[in-house]
This record gives C-alpha cells, sequence and structure tokens, in this order.
C-alpha cells in the first residue's frame, strides 16, 4: 500500500473550492508550515497581488519581495524559497 503525502498542493485542496478560495486556502496552508522566524505575506498593490517572504529578526519583521504573484505557481515558487533559506539558515 502507498503512503500518502502530506504536502499540501493545488490538486489535493478541498475539491468544492474554485478560483480565489482555492488560492487562499493554498495560500493559508502553506503558511502554517512556515518554520519559526520565515513567514509568507500576502501584499496587495494598484498592479497585481504578490507574495513576499517575512522574516522576524529580534522583535521586528522584515517583507523582502521575491518577485512572486498571487498564483498556484508563485504560492509553490515561494513555498521552494522558503525552505531553500531554511536549509542554508541550518
Amino acid at each position: 500500500m502507498r503512503e500518502s503525502s502530506n504536502l499540501d498542493t493545488a490538486s489535493n485542496l478541498d475539491n468544492h473550492l474554485i478560483g480565489y478560495e482555492r488560492l487562499l486556502a493554498l495560500f493559508k496552508s502553506i503558511q502554517k508550515q512556515t518554520p519559526k522566524g520565515v513567514g509568507l505575506k500576502r501584499e496587495v498593490r494598484s498592479s497585481a497581488t504578490y507574495v513576499a517572504l517575512e522574516f522576524k529578526i529580534g522583535n521586528k519583521r522584515t517583507s523582502k519581495a521575491c518577485n512572486c504573484e498571487f498564483t498556484e505557481i508563485g504560492i509553490v515558487g515561494v513555498a521552494e524559497l522558503r525552505y531553500e533559506i531554511e536549509k542554508v539558515k541550518i
């Protein structure tokens, strides 16, 4: 029997969610999986909505843009960047 993976992707989220709701569900799910000190932040601008990495250094939070749009591909791309940063921190 196969082991099921617990990784969240756009395809294994609740099938009843569509469009923007599905994006928000994916974003919140991946946001909960972030390690301590590194988070995801949704930035809304007049031109589009982007995803940024947010770092906690001491008591301050700093946002750094990573040029990823608020789409399924952009959210997964930010999640991959977050894991790369986590590897470097260790």
